[in-house]
């Protein structure tokens, strides 16, 4: 099996030592990382860069996660966010996931998850190298197949 080509994650986090010991994490993992400090700079940075996943804290600076996750959907439907926030209720999980995030996960967290989070995220086959939808193989059954399995079914 070649390697997998090393793949870009852009961290959008203020609390430095959370987006450090993220940053340190996914580089131990085979990443390369990207950080920023507030959502603006993240927006500006996801742009330029184009990376392969993103990790957003909510509560941002300059332009909170919210928004950043509004814009980032307008412009790509297919680039994994991951959103890791404190705010922990019912209505944020369920409204990050409605907005496009991915995945929701509560601080504090385990590095470990995370991890295993992003790599879920990033499997082959879920996403082509190019960003786009990777084909799931789906199964061609005949139109024979499937009337005997309905009789099957059936009784």
């Amino acid at each position: 099996m070649g390697a997998m080509a090393q793949q870009t994650i852009l961290v959008v986090e203020d609390d430095e030592a959370i987006a450090e010991s993220v940053a340190y994490h996914l580089t131990r993992a085979g990443h390369r990382v990207l950080r920023a400090g507030d959502g603006a700079q993240g927006l500006r940075m996801f742009k330029a860069q184009r990376p392969d996943l993103v990790i957003l804290d909510l509560m941002l600076p300059q332009l909170d996660g919210w928004r950043f996750t509004e814009e980032v959907r307008s412009e790509d439907q297919r680039v994994p966010v991951i959103v890791c926030s404190a705010r922990n209720s019912e209505y944020d999980r369920v409204h990050g996931l409605e907005l496009g995030a991915d995945d929701y996960v509560v601080k504090p967290f385990s590095m470990k998850e995370l991890t295993a989070r992003v790599s879920a995220q990033l499997r082959p086959g879920r996403r082509s190298q190019s960003g786009r939808p990777g084909r799931r193989s789906r199964s061609r059954v005949s139109r024979s197949t499937r009337s005997r399995s309905r009789r099957q079914l059936r009784g």
